[in-house]
């Protein structure tokens, strides 16, 4: 089961407000504590490449180099496509157990965007040109 850690980390590049920013972060977990088990299960494979936490939980996550590396949020602004603004699906980086989300309007559209990702699971990998 998936739990909020003690001390979510969270960093941003956004102008977006202080607590707009946290908001969005509450969203976040609020979201994960909706989830099935195999949702949870699911969002942890995207997010980190593993389906289990480690004995310690969230503390004991490290890298693929054995470094420790805490879970981490990053806020991302929406892009825009020169037709208008669009909210990208969220981006894995599994090495980090990073989760690049971006900063969705409403809890409802995080949800939506979130359940579809890992119901297609999608794994974080890209190729970029």
């Amino acid at each position: 089961m998936i739990r909020r850690p003690p001390r979510s980390t969270l960093s941003s590049s956004s102008a977006a407000s202080d607590v707009y920013k946290r908001q969005v972060v509450i969203w976040f977990w609020e979201c994960i504590r909706e989830f099935t088990d195999e949702q949870k299960c699911k969002l942890l494979q995207f997010t980190t490449g593993t389906t289990n936490l480690p004995v310690e939980g969230f503390k004991g996550l490290q890298s693929a180099r054995g470094v420790s590396r805490l879970f981490q949020v990053t806020l991302v602004q929406p892009t825009n496509n020169g037709m208008g603004p669009t909210s990208p699906l969220p981006h894995a980086h599994t090495c980090f157990n990073t989760i690049d989300l971006p900063a969705y309007p409403t809890k409802e559209e995080m949800m939506t965007v979130l359940s579809m990702v890992i119901e297609l699971e999608a794994t974080g990998f890209e190729m970029d040109e």
